[in-house]
């Protein structure tokens, strides 16, 4: 049986992306020395059939960095731009006045760092906030549809926690999505670890 997220929970949980995309935005700040928003505005789980028809359906070309999770929560996230934005991506956070053909050769360092560091703050803010420990592996980027860039679960069902991201920098947006894939158990425990923050904080 799936246990769907309440209001309140979907609440709890962009909460909480939002504490880890505003570490990365930060983080990236500092990086390059300009002011960088990034919030989150939306939060979604998806099970089963309808974790299917995401990965399938999505059939666009994107950019992706991929890394894998694992200790209180287990899977594999991703932050993912359409492959037509991710010069510009790279152009937003790099010197603008590279040519073409430096930021091309730039490009895959660059994605990876923001990735990593957009990655790792949304899961660093959810250990700390669900109290626990998560690891996570070395980033890579890949360039593929959806159903590629994430690996299937085995076993149980996949699910799907798909968060819209939007990224400003020099007046200019981009958005983009980051994804975390479970299988059922974790989603599960995710959904509990949840519930028991917002009965630690209400």
């Amino acid at each position: 049986m799936f246990v769907q997220l309440s209001a309140l929970e979907q609440d709890a949980v962009t909460e909480i992306m939002n504490v880890g995309v505003g570490r990365a935005a930060a983080s990236l700040s500092l990086m390059v020395k300009e002011e960088i928003q990034l919030s989150v505005p939306a939060a979604e789980l998806l099970y089963g059939e309808a974790a299917h028809e995401r990965l399938t359906l999505s059939s666009d070309r994107m950019v992706a960095v991929r890394e894998t999770f694992n200790g209180l929560l287990s899977g594999s996230a991703a932050l993912l731009f359409p492959q037509s934005k991710s010069l510009d991506l790279v152009r937003m956070v790099l010197d603008e006045n590279l040519t073409a053909e430096e930021v091309t050769e730039l490009e895959q360092e660059a994605l990876v760092e923001i990735g990593n560091i957009i990655l790792n703050g949304c899961l660093s803010s959810i250990a700390d906030s669900l109290v626990g420990e998560i690891e996570t592996s070395i980033p890579v980027l890949l360039h593929a549809n959806l159903a590629t860039i994430l690996p299937q679960t085995t076993g149980d069902e996949p699910v799907l926690l798909v968060l819209t991201i939007d990224f400003t920098i020099r007046s200019r947006d981009i958005q983009g999505h980051i994804v975390f894939l479970m299988d059922m158990q974790a989603a599960s425990m995710f959904q509990q670890l949840v519930a028991d923050y917002i009965a630690s904080i209400i």
